[in-house]
């Protein structure tokens, strides 16, 4: 991924990001997160917990220089993450 693809999705609204996503994970069959003794999460204004994943490794990197800046972005086979869930 070239820095011009990166900053043009990061600049689109939520839904073309969403679709951006879903598209490169089926093209890819992987997904990304951020990985640290455990997986980053968050949560939502209902406190329910969410597990942010990405579509490349550029945007996970991206998280890693602010709020999460002792985590590292970490690879997921898709395949492994629909059967098996998150694994450590």
């Amino acid at each position: 991924m070239n820095k011009r693809e990166f900053e043009a999705v990061i600049k689109q609204p939520p839904y073309i990001r969403y679709e951006y996503f879903i598209k490169k994970v089926i093209d890819y069959e992987e997904v990304w997160a951020l990985y640290n003794d455990g997986w980053v999460t968050a949560q939502d204004e209902k406190g329910n917990t969410l597990i942010p994943f990405f579509p490349k490794e550029e945007f996970a990197e991206s998280c890693t220089k602010s709020e999460w800046i002792d985590f590292k972005a970490k690879l997921i086979n898709l395949d492994v993450l629909l059967i098996n869930g998150l694994v450590e």
